[in-house]
């Protein structure tokens, strides 16, 4: 019984709502006039976050190729670990400065900077004399290559034995044939006339009590520094008459075979140049001899 009532209620309720959805639409068709408009809408916007996403998407992607490429560089070359390592302790730093604020130190005697002393030092006194300073000694004369070995004038002991004098460099007898270059001051015996305290090297080496000292240091200074071969002829010729058997009397008759090649009087001066040539002073100037006398035969 309980049953059918039941079923009879259940038939009525869906027969009153198969009427109210009749009903229902006999009323609303589907249709609306602003329907379009949504679509539209709805098409518009989903085209637009398309869009949105490409854009996206082509400026995402070189931007990130360019970082996979830059950091797969860095790794290579050992400069990732590197700038890693800088910007962790940049963080690092920021961080604490940010959590620990600085605290003013306290001023305590351990922190207190001691006074400078006005000075380490004492001044010597102003009467203080500085130290003399030792003089120079005075330069030794120079050798020259060009200068005649008559600037080193030799010691004989006695006129029959004549001891060599420290043999020079030979130069070539073209040097004697040309006018050759004047010696430095400091090799000619009367080059500085400005200081009579110094004596000059000619000078020096004779005694002081040689009365033939001067003619001697005159044609020296005639021949090597006036360069006059008339006048530095003359000289030794005095000279030679004067003192025939003095001390510097190899040297004059050397100078003089020098002076008669420049004045062109070569016949007299191979006769000169075969004494030294023979060895009849010895070594002295006894080589140099040799080559002007073959320089001589060569331009004959």
């Amino acid at each position: 019984m309980v049953d059918r009532l039941d079923e009879r209620d259940q038939r009525d309720d869906d027969s009153s709502l198969d009427g109210a959805f009749r009903a229902l639409r006999d009323r609303y068709d589907g249709t609306h006039a602003q329907s379009d408009a949504t679509l539209r809408r709805v098409l518009l916007g989903t085209r637009k976050q398309q869009q949105s996403r490409k854009v996206t998407r082509w400026a995402i992607l070189p931007i990130a190729a360019t970082l996979v490429a830059s950091t797969a560089w860095a790794g290579a070359t050992g400069k990732l670990a590197v700038a890693y390592h800088a910007m962790s302790e940049m963080l690092h730093s920021s961080e604490t400065s940010e959590t620990s604020p600085s605290k003013p130190v306290p001023n305590t005697p351990q922190n207190a900077r001691a006074p400078m002393p006005a000075a380490t030092q004492e001044p010597a006194p102003a009467s203080a004399e500085p130290e003399p300073t030792p003089e120079p000694e005075a330069p030794k004369p120079v050798e020259s290559a060009n200068a005649p070995i008559s600037e080193q004038v030799p010691a004989p002991a006695a006129p029959a034995k004549v001891a060599p004098a420290p043999r020079e460099s030979a130069h070539p007898a073209t040097t004697a044939l040309a006018a050759p270059t004047p010696p430095p001051a400091e090799t000619t015996p009367t080059a500085r006339t400005n200081e009579p305290s110094k004596p000059s090297t000619a000078s020096s080496t004779a005694e002081p009590s040689d009365p033939n000292a001067a003619l001697f240091a005159e044609a020296h200074r005639v021949h090597f520094v006036e360069r006059d071969a008339a006048r530095a002829l003359t000289a030794w010729d005095a000279y030679l008459a004067a003192d025939p058997n003095g001390r510097f009397v190899p040297e004059a008759r050397y100078n003089r075979a020098i002076a008669l090649i420049r004045l062109g009087r070569s016949a007299e001066a191979q006769n000169v140049l075969q004494s030294f040539a023979a060895g009849n002073f010895g070594d002295y100037h006894r080589s140099d001899a040799r080559q002007l006398l073959d320089a001589l035969k060569r331009d004959e």
